[in-house]
């Protein structure tokens, strides 16, 4: 009996831990890649239909945030920079994705399995850090004013990503527990 209130008392107490460290983890890659996005402009990913091309967002960031012409071409730079090697990892990321895909549909053996997955981590990990390491570099070309005002834009269009998915939840029959 003192074993299972003991074993009670550690969940109770280890799950609301690992939540916050998961939510802050989901909300911090969140953040960064909602800013690369936005200030990068890096990511090689087919972009939904209403977002419009690369140069239709950076041309809205210049008038959003009143970019001088320096800044956008700096902000340019960067990203040509990092375009190739961002490229490269997409590719491989989508190629061992379908790969994993591939072996969960088989009979693979959950060590090649967990290989397999590793590999894929690691390449989101590091599309993750080249977003992160261009968003730097692109924070540096801003100022404190165009700073604040670009992480009210980043929250607003979050909030309407939010809005967008709940729509979409009404739709699909799945909003308020249903399905």
């Amino acid at each position: 009996m003192k074993r299972t209130i003991a074993t009670f008392l550690a969940a109770g107490l280890i799950l609301p831990i690992a939540g916050v460290v998961t939510a802050s983890q989901l909300q911090a890659e969140t953040a960064t890649s909602a800013t690369a996005e936005l200030l990068a402009q890096t990511d090689d990913r087919p972009q939904p239909a209403e977002s419009g091309e690369r140069g239709d967002r950076l041309e809205r960031l210049t008038e959003e945030l009143n970019l001088t012409a320096d800044q956008v071409s700096q902000m340019q730079a960067i990203r040509e920079a990092t375009r190739a090697s961002m490229q490269a990892i997409h590719e491989n990321l989508r190629a061992e994705r379908e790969t994993l895909h591939a072996l969960m549909a088989g009979d693979t053996p959950e060590a090649e399995l967990r290989t397999q997955y590793d590999t894929v981590q690691t390449l989101q990990r590091e599309a993750a850090d080249m977003r992160f390491e261009t968003m730097l570099a692109t924070r540096e070309v801003l100022t404190p004013e165009q700073r604040s005002e670009l992480a009210a834009l980043m929250q607003q269009r979050r909030e309407e990503r939010r809005e967008h998915r709940g729509l979409r939840g009404d739709r699909d029959g799945l909003q308020g527990g249903e399905g």
